[in-house]
């Protein structure tokens, strides 16, 4: 608790409001590839230096420039000069057509960039242009192939978060590998997550939902395989106080934000309303989806809704059909595009599907609500959540204190992957 206090200070500390309305010098890190839209080239630096200052910033910027200025990607450093207006969302700032003093690129490499753009080139070549926008946003959450119209309809669908890389997508394939080899032995389960965790974090970036769902996944492996496990509240404590002494400035970060939410919703909620549903059975891979996706939605509403402004009347119900085949989507995506393009039509069918779903339900009028955005009465949300929460745990007496297992049964709890 005393880390995640220091962390609100610090970030605080290194807010840039000072420098609003004046003309600044910012030496970074280009953190993801430029997006071109409306003419222009969108890019966010972070790992700031400003007016060739010696202390970093642990601050994003948002820059927009003008087509045609070259390209910019993940890990390239700049500089450029330029008057910074107030920031939105993430961003402390933002400055808009600066003039860029220098650019280079890393050195050495970025090779896990590489790996992305290769598996992204091939998903492109293979699939038609609104699947593969919606197959690479699944799984690298590169959103830059996507129309307006896409992102509106996914928006009001409540499917945002599934094309923003997050624990969510890493708990989906996670729970696949534990099924698929856990028949082998647990030495298999713990090797193949392992390597997916790596895999897949090399080809989506280093973001910080990601790096906390990675940690995550993997502390909570590894104390599985030796027989141990974390109470669920000191685990979300351990892994929140590792990425803020990472980064303090995640934990004004939207997404680490919603991403922690979702992390509570499965840790907390999705056991005892399994337990509820099921007793001491364990649900089929489907239901346990399901499940899943419920329980981290019911959290991130609330903040969804603040930070956004717009309620989705049908996330939950869209959710219910198309979470049970986003790991088979996923799975066949990433075959499709590194070993086995012999399956791309298949997977180009099944993302099809979704699509005329996605499209289907943004053309309901009612489907989703706006709201004014920031209103933290919104935040009351979570108090019926909360009822909630307590009432199935009087019900079910689900018991969250470590018990030493070495098997995944409802008594000891779900093996969180995320």
């Amino acid at each position: 608790m005393i880390i995640i206090v220091i962390a609100v200070f610090d970030s605080r500390n290194n807010r840039l409001e000072k420098y609003h309305n004046h003309q600044v010098i910012i030496s970074g890190t280009v953190s993801e590839n430029a997006i071109e839209k409306d003419g222009t080239l969108r890019l966010v630096i972070n790992n700031l230096y400003l007016n060739y200052s010696t202390k970093s910033i642990k601050s994003q910027v948002y820059v927009m420039l003008s087509s045609g200025k070259g390209k910019y990607e993940r890990s390239d450093k700049i500089t450029l000069k330029g008057v910074m207006k107030e920031g939105f969302g993430n961003y402390s700032g933002l400055i808009y057509r600066p003039e860029i003093i220098e650019h280079s690129k890393p050195s050495p490499p970025d090779y896990a960039l590489k790996i992305r753009e290769w598996f992204s080139e091939n998903i492109k070549n293979l699939f038609g242009a609104n699947e593969s926008a919606l197959a690479l946003g699944y799984m690298v959450g590169d959103k830059a192939l996507m129309t307006e119209e896409l992102t509106r309809s996914l928006r009001v669908a409540g499917l945002s978060h599934m094309v923003v890389t997050s624990g969510f997508h890493l708990s989906i394939l996670a729970d696949f590998i534990k099924r698929l080899f856990g028949k082998i032995s647990r030495a298999a389960i713990a090797i193949g997550t392992t390597v997916l965790v790596f895999v897949f974090m090399a080809i989506t970036g280093f973001g910080a939902s990601m790096l906390r769902a990675s940690l995550m996944c993997l502390i909570n492996l590894y104390a599985w395989y030796f027989g141990r496990k974390f109470h669920p509240g000191r685990l979300l404590l351990y892994v929140a106080a590792i990425t803020l002494l990472i980064d303090s400035a995640s934990i004004m970060n939207v997404g680490w934000q919603l991403s922690f939410a979702a992390f509570a919703g499965i840790i907390f909620i999705s056991p005892v309303l399994t337990k509820f549903l099921y007793g001491s059975h364990s649900p089929g891979f489907i239901m346990s989806s399901l499940i899943t996706s419920i329980s981290a939605q019911l959290l991130c509403l609330p903040l969804g809704i603040y930070y956004f402004g717009m309620f989705s009347a049908v996330g939950i119900f869209v959710s219910l059909i198309i979470t049970p085949t986003i790991a088979a989507a996923m799975l066949l995506i990433l075959l499709s595009g590194t070993i086995f393009s012999l399956i791309a039509p298949m997977a180009e069918m099944l993302i099809r599907i979704h699509l005329a779903l996605i499209c289907w339900v943004a053309e309901i009028p009612w489907a989703s609500m706006n709201v004014a955005p920031n209103n933290p009465m919104v935040l009351l949300v979570f108090i019926p959540v909360a009822v909630l929460f307590i009432i199935l745990k009087c019900v079910t007496k689900y018991d969250f204190r470590p018990r030493y297992a070495l098997d995944n049964s409802p008594k000891y709890g779900k093996i969180y992957s995320c």
